[in-house]
């Protein structure tokens, strides 16, 4: 869609249907499909100052063009509505600039993105298990896959819950190590060494509900239960 708007002058642009079908015929003509474009016609005091703000130089342009088809990536979202709650998100759409201020302070715009429907709290839930059978509780509405600190207590440990055991062999006694059970990976505390080879089983999951931890090798967890909710 391309979009026309005045800031701070009079100026009336008569052939913005021309300007663009001429867009779309270059676009489609170079192997491409036009996304959003927006021309912005300003007076001379707001083009000078977009040139201070953005382009770093106290003199005037003929133009100034901001590209923001590189956006892109994926992260996480929270709603005003549950503000202790994130749902992983993608962008699959560029910036949509409808309209800015006077002042150029602020920008308004759409991204579109797309959301997984499962929702994680915002702030870690952490359990402490101190000893083979203690329960822990996965209070979702859904399978959870933890992420798991584990102190060894000698060279190999096992850890059991959800119906799932995994044990990890090539330890150091009173080393700590991460078992993330989404990403399948164990690594030492640092993240440095990847010790997954040394992993057999199935990674432990959290079903809804108590969960009894159990296994040998490890004087303690710390689990990062990742609570998942429709």
């Amino acid at each position: 869609m391309v979009r026309y708007y005045n800031d701070s002058t009079t100026y009336r642009f008569l052939k913005k249907r021309r300007v663009a079908d001429w867009l779309r015929t270059v676009a489609k003509a170079e192997g491409y499909t036009l996304g959003d474009v927006t021309y912005i016609f300003c007076s001379s005091a707001v083009h000078r100052q977009m040139n201070i703000d953005y382009i770093g130089h106290d003199y005037f342009t003929d133009v100034i063009t901001f590209d923001y088809s590189d956006l892109k990536g994926e992260g996480y979202v929270t709603f005003s509505g549950e503000p202790d709650r994130r749902q992983k998100a993608r962008v699959i759409g560029a910036v949509t600039l409808d309209r800015h201020s006077k002042n150029m302070d602020t920008w308004s715009g759409e991204v579109q993105f797309y959301c997984e429907p499962l929702k994680e709290l915002l702030m870690p839930v952490n359990s402490t298990v101190s000893s083979s059978g203690q329960d822990v509780w996965n209070n979702g509405d859904v399978t959870c896959y933890p992420l798991i600190t584990a102190t060894a207590s000698g060279t190999s440990m096992t850890i059991a819950a959800g119906g799932n055991s995994l044990t990890i062999t090539g330890l150091t006694s009173s080393n700590t190590y991460k078992i993330d059970c989404a990403a399948g990976i164990v690594t030492n505390s640092a993240g440095t060494t990847n010790l997954t080879a040394n992993s057999s089983g199935k990674f432990p999951v959290l079903n809804v509900g108590a969960n009894s931890v159990t296994g040998s090798g490890w004087s303690s967890l710390t689990i990062d239960r990742r609570e998942r909710y429709l």
